[in-house]
């Protein structure tokens, strides 16, 4: 179904400061490098809620990094000498706010939006969330507010994206007659001691593992931290179980960011995804893609 979106580049920059808008709906959205927060405007000082878009700079690669929050005056806090802002471990690029041109938010919607989007960023497993309690339970709301807020996520959703958060997506496994692809659409097999340990394929922001996969559970010092990072989100999610054999299993398809991260989470040491991955009839991933 179509969806009317307006979006302001006030600095004619789609990294610098955007402003995100639908067609009859009181919400609006703000999105500024982390560094330019104190240029939020006046109308910011309203219920509203806010995320923060990083990467940890302890590892060598950078994993993605969410912190979700809330607050009555959202633009307040963030200004007020926020922590998360402070911490040195963690590199931020972005902040995304939402919040209502109406003044319609009130402190339970905003709350019930916050512990939503931590459940939904937690379910997806694509972040590291930064969130010290990472799930949260939903404020108990009257119906009509209920409807209401059902309502402004769906329209917070939509934009998202626009904005350079993908955090809340379920990975969904493409055909190749959706979409033009510039890549092979080929099931891919990872073998380890003569059997196919994981399946996956690439796709649009990496490489799919999907559903039934085995990760080594022993890991080697060569095993990255990205991947160790990785691996415990799947974890936290409920998106990998331990079969007792000395692998563990998703329980659902898992985008990565590459062939060579897929191929290390499944081998508990490091790989090379190109190298590694191939067709069921042996052809090597780096073959395909010359």
């Amino acid at each position: 179904m179509p969806a009317a979106v307006h979006l302001v580049l006030r600095d004619a920059d789609p990294s610098g400061i955007v402003v995100a808008t639908r067609d009859n709906w009181t919400g609006i959205a703000y999105a500024l490098p982390a560094e330019d927060f104190t240029r939020l405007p006046l109308g910011f000082e309203r219920p509203g809620v806010y995320a923060l878009i990083g990467s940890d700079e302890a590892g060598e690669d950078g994993s993605p990094v969410l912190y979700l929050g809330e607050a009555e005056a959202v633009a307040n806090r963030l200004r007020s000498g926020h922590a998360q802002l402070n911490r040195a471990d963690i590199a931020w690029r972005r902040i995304v706010i939402f919040t209502s041109q109406a003044d319609d938010l009130h402190k339970g919607h905003v709350r019930w939006l916050e512990a939503k989007l931590v459940e939904m960023a937690r379910s997806a497993a694509r972040v590291v969330l930064a969130n010290v309690e990472k799930k949260m339970a939903l404020p108990a709301l009257p119906e009509h507010d209920q409807v209401f807020v059902d309502s402004f996520l769906s329209n917070m959703l939509v934009l998202y994206p626009l904005l350079g958060v993908d955090s809340f997506q379920q990975v969904r496994i493409t055909q190749s007659s959706d979409h033009e692809s510039s890549f092979p659409d080929l099931p891919l097999e990872f073998s380890l001691e003569g059997k196919v340990r994981a399946r996956g394929k690439l796709s649009r922001n990496g490489f799919t593992l999907f559903c039934g996969s085995a990760l080594r559970n022993q890991m080697t010092d060569s095993f990255s931290a990205s991947a160790r990072t990785r691996r415990q989100v799947l974890q936290d999610a409920g998106h990998l179980v331990d079969r007792g054999d000395g692998w563990s299993e998703l329980t659902s398809d898992v985008e990565v960011s590459s062939s060579s991260l897929a191929a290390v989470l499944v081998a508990g040491r490091s790989a090379s995804g190109p190298e590694s991955w191939r067709t069921g009839d042996n052809r090597k991933l780096k073959t395909l893609l010359a």
